[in-house]
């Protein structure tokens, strides 16, 4: 996804609009863990290679940086299990939802 949303803000052929209307119909990831659950291991590492990606792309990305860095959200919900996970998660992404 990150990729190919570069791919279009980079391309000098896509009009500026046509670039804006892409990053308002992009999708924003939020991804819910528990830092201290059995996920621990695979969230970081995949926060970690997002971070390097977009450390690697922020000169390339230049104004659309923050925006799409938005798109890609980790929210840490230390021992609330799985369950409390899911309906935590459901509820605030909704929230985010409307104010995105």
């Amino acid at each position: 996804m990150l990729s190919g949303q570069a791919a279009v803000l980079n391309d000098p052929n896509v009009s500026p609009a046509d670039k804006q209307a892409r990053l308002d119909g992009a999708t924003q990831l939020r991804l819910y863990w528990d830092p201290t659950g059995g996920y621990k291991t695979t969230y970081g590492r995949m926060r970690t290679r997002i971070e390097k990606w977009f450390d690697q792309h922020k000169a390339d990305l230049g104004s659309h940086y923050e925006v799409l860095r938005n798109l890609v959200v980790f929210v840490e919900k230390p021992g609330v299990g799985h369950e409390g996970m899911v309906r935590s998660g459901v509820t605030e992404s909704l929230a985010a939802r409307v104010r995105h």
